[in-house]
């Protein structure tokens, strides 16, 4: 996901090789139809010269952002851990120890013949 002034531009994207330390290329490899237009309404704004009125309509869009972010923040921070996770943890420590006592068994009755 990109973060953009007209919105977010959802897609698979692929890293190219970096240009600096601080500057990593990457191309789009699938794009829907709808990003696809965003993104070209972005491109094509971008090479027209910013007037002070676009700057106005940026910072409302930036800070629309602004909240989204901070509700996604608090949901994060009140979510309860997931059973499903437990589910499974639970589920390899078990077979770990039936793993561990079948070992156990199996070295035992070797030992016995």
């Amino acid at each position: 996901m990109f973060l953009t002034d007209q919105g977010p531009v959802l897609g698979a994207a692929e890293l190219l090789s970096p240009v600096s330390g601080t500057r990593q290329p990457f191309r789009f490899v699938a794009l829907a139809y709808g990003d696809q237009r965003r993104l070209r309404a972005i491109t094509r704004e971008s090479l027209k010269p910013e007037t002070p009125k676009q700057q106005v309509a940026i910072g409302r869009i930036v800070d629309g952002e602004q909240h989204w972010i901070e509700k996604y923040r608090a949901a994060m921070s009140q979510r309860t851990p997931p059973r499903r996770r437990l589910l499974k943890l639970a589920l390899a420590a078990l077979m770990l120890a039936t793993l561990g006592l079948s070992c156990a068994v199996y070295l035992f009755s070797i030992h016995l013949k």
